[in-house]
Formats: structure tokens, sequence, C-alpha cells
């Protein structure tokens, strides 16, 4: 849980600021390519869309880990080189106040956890109630009664914009026109238009959808939302949809004005469509339609005042707005927050802990004293250990193996520890044979943030006839020798 709950707050917190970044720099690069094709404009708005979802997630990836992963093993020199202090048991601590590091309680973070979801699920309903809203639609439509003359407007139309086989149909629940369907595209008039005597609506509203249809525009729309969604609590999410919907309307426009009607017919057809919606904000749908953005005004304006960009002047803005987004987009994702859920410990735990580091302490100096009374009563010809003491000195040191693993298990580890510490013994004594004098737990870390659990066992050897020491490295995890090395 202390796990999720870290990836949410990352995921939340980086969002934020990570989006509303994002967002103001596609306005500033629209604005600059406010003159340009529409089609320049939605790519823009798709790609802040999927960057505002990516980034997040992308800068919480540490690429330098990973690359360095097959490096991450030390080797018997480095541990050579290793300081060990074993005049006390190993304490492992973590340091929450990094820079960039935002530490968070648990209450705070399952609160903004329960919120999130929240929305997430109004959002999952609003979607659910637009599709069985556009089932209703879908139902109500029927072919419609046209005119041989409509007929034959609507045929021209599929020939010029290239889809020949979508059906053309009507109903009286829509207030203008509409396209949906993904596999099976259908274009949906409203009843009123049936009886439309200026043959230039008709041509207008057909073109334009029939535009959608042959851009797949339905199905983007509901990846889109899809996209959107983990994302939708954010208010600039809102903004960045408004504006797909928008240019995505204006690139049909560009279409239709610049290969079936002219620009000023086809404003007027627009504002005549608009004249007969009751309702230009349709709310949450699904469906793709003429007056979908809401944007009439800007929309007249913008093919009525439609400016030429020469060639010089369009690869300059394409490359200035490119360089603006890219160098923003590089230098966000090298900075990331990080918060830290701070977990409650109960009085019980720390007290157990305390418990836990007496007793080890105390096991620790009675075998120090086991040793020293052993070393002052035996001549220098028996200085190695009695059995006796060999199998006192044996049980101390399992039950100090003990203690240490319930005290390791009371903190928070990187790296387990798999290997126990009369396991290691074994190891040590099987690669080196003699007398075990001291055995203890520590932690390296290695060369990252994370620390590597190795026991360090001194053994009394005979090496040439004479007495010495030797240690032997265990790893913690797989039981792997580093190497002895003389005292």
């Amino acid at each position: 849980m202390e796990t999720i709950g870290n990836w949410f707050m990352f995921l939340l917190v980086n969002s934020i600021w990570q989006i509303t970044t994002v967002v103001l720099l596609s306005l500033l690069c629209d604005r600059l390519l406010r003159n340009m094709a529409a089609r320049v404009r939605h790519i823009l708005w798709v790609l802040a869309l999927i960057l505002a979802v990516a980034l997040p997630v992308f800068s919480g990836i540490d690429f330098k880990s990973v690359s360095d992963t097959g490096n991450e093993a030390l080797s018997p020199t480095d541990l050579q080189n290793f300081t060990f202090d074993t005049a006390s048991p190993p304490v492992l601590s973590s340091d929450p106040q990094k820079p960039g590091t935002i530490p968070m309680s648990e209450t705070l973070v399952l609160g903004l956890f329960t919120s999130y979801l929240l929305l997430i699920s109004i959002r999952l309903f609003k979607l659910v109630n637009a599709f069985r809203q556009m089932l209703v639609i879908r139902r109500s439509a029927f072919p419609g009664r046209w005119s041989e003359s409509h007929a034959t407007i609507i045929d021209d139309c599929k020939r010029a914009c290239g889809v020949t086989t979508v059906e053309v149909l009507c109903s009286a629940i829509v207030q203008s026109p509409i396209t949906l369907g993904a596999l099976r595209p259908r274009i949906i008039l409203p009843e009123a238009l049936l009886g439309e005597t200026d043959q230039n609506i008709l041509i207008s509203a057909v073109s334009h959808e029939l535009d959608h249809v042959r851009r797949h525009d339905y199905l983007l729309n509901l990846l889109y939302e899809l996209i959107c969604l983990p994302i939708s609590f954010h208010p600039a999410a809102t903004l960045v949809k408004r504006r797909i919907k928008e240019t995505r309307e204006l690139i049909c426009d560009e279409h239709v004005t610049d290969t079936i009607v002219e620009p000023v017919v086809y404003a007027r057809s627009l504002v005549s469509i608009a004249g007969l919606a009751m309702d230009l904000g349709r709310g949450s749908n699904i469906t793709i339609g003429i007056l979908d953005d809401g944007a009439l005004e800007k929309r007249v304006m913008q093919i009525l005042n439609r400016s030429n960009v020469n060639s010089f002047r369009k690869g300059l803005l394409l490359a200035s707005a490119t360089l603006v987004f890219a160098l923003a987009i590089i230098a966000t994702l090298s900075f990331a927050l990080t918060p830290v859920v701070a977990q409650k410990t109960d009085n019980a735990d720390i007290e157990a802990k305390k418990k836990a580091e007496r007793e080890a302490m105390l096991l620790k100096e009675t075998l120090e004293k086991v040793v020293a009374e052993g070393k002052t009563n035996r001549s220098d010809e028996a200085k190695d250990p009695t059995l006796e003491e060999l199998a006192v000195r044996m049980q101390l040191e399992n039950r100090r193996a003990e203690l240490e693993a319930s005290l390791l298990n009371s903190v928070d580890l990187t790296k387990p520890v798999n290997i126990t510490m009369a396991q290691a013994i074994n190891i040590a004594v099987g690669e080196v044979p003699g007398t075990v004098l001291e055995s203890t737990l520590v932690f390296e870390k290695n060369g990252g943030e994370t620390e590597d659990p190795f026991y360090v066992i001194k053994i009394a050897v005979n090496q040439d006839g004479r007495k010495t020491s030797k240690r032997i490295i265990v790893s913690g995890i797989d039981g792997s020798i580093g190497g002895p090395h003389n005292n």
C-alpha cells in the first residue's frame, strides 16, 4: 500500500505542475502558429494531450539506473575497501528531506486518492451516459425521403470527399448535423433539413460531416476521451480537449472551403445551420458535429479572414514552435517532485524495537566477555576455545542473529536479508576452516541510494605455524563470498 501511495502522490503532484506547463507552452506555440493551417495546430494540441499524460509517468523513471543495472554488483576489490563498524548493530535510515522531496501524511494521501477515484468515476459515468445518448440517437435515425435534387447533392458530396459508402440519415431529436459510429459511420441530419430549399446549406452540412468520416474523427475523439480520463481532474485538460475540438472543426471547414464551397457561402450556411439548432452547447457527447465546438463566431471569422503565409515564414514559425516545445519538455523531464508518505509508528513497535536493540547490545557484551575470560584463563599454548565456550558462543550468536533479524524487520529495508547469520557462518567456515571469533551484519551502499546487507565473519586460523585471523565477507542476499583478507 505504501508503494501505491507513493506512486499515486508522485504522479498527482507532478501532473499538477507539468500539465500546466505543457498547456501554457502549447498556448504560446498556438499563438505563434495562429496563421498556419488548422491541421498543424490540431497536431500541436494532440501532442499536448499525450504529453500531459506521459510526462508525469516518464519523469518517474530513472533512466540512468536502468542503464546501469548491469553494473550494480560489487567486486571483491570493492568489498575489501569497505570500512565496517563492528562496535554497534547496523542502523538503517532514510532521509525524506532531500531536494525536491515533499513529506505527506497517510491521511492526506488516502483523502486525495479517494477524491481522485471519485472524480474519475464521475467522468466515467458521464462517458457511459454519453454512449447511451448516442445509442438513443442511432435508434431514432431513419432514411430520409430526399427529393431528387437533394439526393443528387448528397451523392456529389460523397464523391467530392472520397467517401461513398456512408449512410446519410435523418432524426427528429438531433438539432444539428452529427456523425457517429467508428466501424460503420453514419451521418445524421436534422429532420428540418428535409424541406430545406437552400441547397448550399445542405451541401455545407453534408460535406463537413463527410470530411469527419474521411478523417475517422469519431474514433479519434473516443480515443482522446480515454487518454484524457486519468488527468480529467486537471482544469487544463478541459482546455486541451476544447482546443482539439476547435482545430478539428477548422480542419473540416478549410477542406470544404478549399474543395467544394466558397468561404462566404459556407460561412453563411454555418450561421443558418446554427439558427436551426436551439442549443449549441450539447454537453457531454461522444458524437461529432458541425457545431461541436460551440465557437461559431470564431470559426466564421477565421473562414472569412484566412491569410496566406509564405513558405519561408511558415518554416520559421514551425521551427520556432518546435524548438520552444522541445526545450521546455526536456527541462520538465529533468525535474520532478518526490512526495514521501510518512508512515505511522505505533508505540508498541517503538518499544519492541528499543527492546531488541538493548538485547542485541547485551548479547554482544556477553559474547565479548566470554571470549575475554577464555583468553585470560588459558595459556599461550592453548589459545583455541574449549568446546563448552564454542557451544555458548554459537548459542549467543544464533540468539543475536534472531534479534538482529527482528530489529531489521521493524524498519523498511531496500533489500531483504535472505541469509541468516548461522548460514553465513557455515558458508565462511566452509571456505576458510577455523574458529569463528566474531560475526557482524552490516549494510553498505551499492553506489546508489539502496543498501546491500553483508556478514563480516572473523575466523582464527593457523597459517605457516603462526596464528592469525581472517575476515570473510558473505552477502546477506545470496550467500556469495566477497573474498577473505588478512587483518
